[in-house]
């Protein structure tokens, strides 16, 4: 399989080994790439840097984690899409469109560039956004934990 889409929430998770990690791994070894926006490559960092702040990861396993993941870029196992003024307007859009859905406008952004790249599966960790991802006709790989 080429690829499908994968949001912050679902990336964290193959990255950092927490609950559902193996489960997201075992999902994204399937395709040939994956495919992220360059929002979620921010949200990464921020992340990663957030963990290293409550003491959760150390700065050397920051940098590793990162450096894994431009790695995975520099070989073709991450495609990441740039983001454009098209892709804010699209996602303000999706805003109006699932209003009934209580979206943050972040995961609107992902929504929206999921949307713009064709593709049809869409990887997540977050139970709203796999709801709205639904909600859009996507095939949702939803890693949130039971409520």
């Amino acid at each position: 399989m080429p690829s499908l889409f994968c949001d912050t929430s679902a990336l964290v998770k193959w990255y950092v080994a927490e609950a559902q990690s193996d489960a997201v791994d075992t999902l994204l070894q399937r395709y040939t790439y994956v495919t992220i926006s360059r929002l979620a490559s921010l949200e990464l960092h921020s992340a990663l840097l957030r963990r290293q702040r409550l003491r959760q990861l150390t700065p050397d396993w920051v940098s590793e984690i990162f450096g894994l993941f431009q790695e995975h870029q520099r070989q073709g196992h991450i495609r990441v899409l740039p983001l454009t003024d098209q892709q804010c307007l699209l996602a303000e859009q999706l805003l109006g469109q699932l209003s009934n859905i209580p979206l943050r406008s972040l995961d609107a952004l992902h929504l929206a560039c999921a949307r713009e790249s064709g593709l049809a599966e869409f990887a997540t960790a977050d139970r709203t956004q796999a709801g709205a991802a639904r909600s859009l006709g996507f095939i949702v790989f939803d890693f949130s934990m039971p409520a």
